[in-house]
Formats: structure tokens, sequence, C-alpha cells
């Protein structure tokens, strides 16, 4: 889920370790999408996207993306 409110703020689409992890669709040895997994789920292997280094920031916000994110009403 973080990913996809990165993405939907103008992130790139990709796939955090960390957080893919937690689906269960990861090989923990080798961080690959695990194919047994995704038999299992009925998934296609391209249901991930891409996986990104942890060091490799996804987006980068700007003032001007700043000031026009949303915000929750006050």
């Amino acid at each position: 889920m973080p990913e996809w409110i990165v993405f939907a703020l103008g992130g790139d689409p990709v796939r955090e370790p960390s957080l893919a992890s937690r689906t269960g669709l990861i090989d923990q040895g080798t961080g690959e999408v695990w194919p047994d997994a995704l038999a299992a789920a009925g998934l296609a292997a391209d249901i991930l996207p891409p996986n990104a280094p942890p060091v490799r920031a996804p987006a980068t916000w700007t003032v001007t993306a700043w000031s026009r994110a949303p915000r929750a009403p006050s």
C-alpha cells in the first residue's frame, strides 16, 4: 500500500524490498518474486512492480508539489 500512495503522488511505480516482503510473494533468500507463491495465489508474475533498492527515493517532493498535495479537512 505505501508504494501505491507514493505512485499516486507522482513517484515511480517500484517495489520497496522491506515492504514487499510482507506480501509473502517474495523469496526471502533471493529477494526475487517467488513463483510458487504467485501460483498458489493465482497471480500473474507482473502483479508486482520492479524492485527498487531501499537507498533509492521513489519520489522527491518539491515546494510546488507539496503546496498542491491534498490536505485533510481542518
